[in-house]
């Protein structure tokens, strides 16, 4: 028993390594470093944003993170022209970028994303852009196409009575597997998490009336085409 728990506790710890090592690359990629440390240097910021697109498509986790970073020491210092249309541009260009199909790094940028657009989106130049609430839009109905329905959580606690007398192939293979299907949860969480935020946005804050004038129909039609909503969720952003 002794020996059976030592080569469980081997297999967690290579598992648990290999999880670690996908993210393990944004935390020391040089450059998510480099906007990490300019702080509230805002020209230095600025200078690293052609190297934080490079990032994307092959790194990004390091992509998004250095996007919330930049766009964090941007908004303290949109008074300043350059650091505004920096600002303006990171979140644009960020949009228009999809989901990983990797569930390990796309679970982290559902999360950074989601948390991008509910931070950037208080700025009234974006609040006040139909372009942007598209944007927002579409990023809703991309998560929305993700959701597995009614999904239940299939990753358990693994205990040594549950894996049987195969050896340290079946061990590993059940913890593997197990290990997967926590990915998979944890992804659909941040799915759901994303999309419940995003309707709460679309709710309060997206410009579907102006002040003494009518509602926008086809802007409506295009937000509930582009998220995928329901009629009744249509009709209840609108007031209805």
């Amino acid at each position: 028993m002794k020996n059976t728990t030592f080569t469980i506790s081997l297999v967690l710890l290579a598992i648990s390594a290999l999880q670690t090592n996908v993210f393990a690359g944004s935390e020391t990629n040089s450059t998510y470093l480099e906007v990490l440390q300019a702080s509230n240097n805002v020209a230095t910021v600025i200078q690293t944003l052609p190297g934080v697109e490079k990032l994307w498509p092959q790194e990004p986790v390091a992509y998004i993170k250095s996007v919330s970073q930049a766009a964090h020491v941007f908004d303290g210092s949109l008074s300043d022209s350059n650091a505004h249309q920096a600002y303006l541009n990171l979140f644009a260009s960020m949009m228009q970028k999809s989901c990983p199909t990797n569930e390990d790094q796309a679970a982290s940028w559902i999360e950074q994303k989601r948390d991008i657009v509910r931070f950037c989106m208080r700025v009234d130049e974006l609040r006040n852009n139909k372009s942007q609430w598209l944007a927002v839009a579409k990023f809703l109905g991309e998560v929305r196409s993700k959701k597995i329905p009614n999904y239940v959580n299939q990753g358990v606690m693994l205990s040594i009575m549950n894996l049987g007398p195969g050896g340290q192939a079946e061990m590993q293979k059940a913890v593997e597997e197990n290990e997967r299907k926590k990915i998979t949860d944890n992804f659909q969480s941040q799915l759901w998490q994303a999309e419940s935020s995003l309707m709460f946005q679309l709710q309060h804050d997206c410009p579907f009336t102006q002040p003494n004038q009518p509602v926008d129909s086809n802007f409506v039609s295009q937000v509930t085409s582009t998220a995928h909503l329901t009629d009744k969720e249509s009709k209840e952003l609108q007031g209805n």
